[in-house]
């Protein structure tokens, strides 16, 4: 895996859990997004 655009936060110590939420939302979109209709039936 490429460790390039990962990042690093601790819960209730660097950023608001929201924004960590929301951090996450955007980083499953961005894969989904890349999956082939095969296998974004996957998770339907």
């Amino acid at each position: 895996m490429n460790k390039r655009h990962w990042i690093s936060v601790h819960f209730n110590q660097d950023v608001p859990d929201n924004t960590i939420k929301e951090l996450v939302r955007q980083s499953y979109d961005i894969v989904y997004r890349s999956l082939s209709k095969k296998e974004k039936d996957l998770f339907l």
